[in-house]
């Protein structure tokens, strides 16, 4: 298990290692009524990029960005948070970048074995 305190906001944490199907991020904090995002990298593509747009749609976002080609968005307002096929193979997936508006106290990354 990988514990990062307090990063900072906004940045691309590196992964240093493989993931795998299973494996679970945890992130603790307090977001500023604004919006914010968290997106799960491979090389130059995004295998998840979830925005939550508070500020004034209300709204959850997901979508991903494939050879440079955004895929069609997925939008959560709901209970019933989000079902999501992934797009690139998690194997590839290197770093996790944190998008504004923001303070995270915890990010965890719990890897399947």
């Amino acid at each position: 298990m990988t514990v990062v305190h307090f990063p900072e906001v906004p940045q691309t944490i590196d992964l240093h290692a493989k993931i795998t199907p299973g494996t679970h991020f945890s992130f603790a904090g307090n977001c500023f009524d604004k919006n914010f995002g968290i997106a799960l990298l491979s090389s130059n593509d995004y295998a998840i990029n979830i925005l939550f747009e508070l500020e004034n749609e209300k709204l959850i976002k997901a979508k991903s960005m494939v050879k440079g080609k955004w895929t069609r968005e997925i939008q959560v307002n709901g209970s019933h948070m989000l079902s999501y096929k992934h797009q690139i193979p998690v194997q590839t997936i290197s770093g996790i970048k944190l998008i504004e508006f923001m303070e995270i106290s915890r990010l965890e990354v719990d890897l399947y074995q």
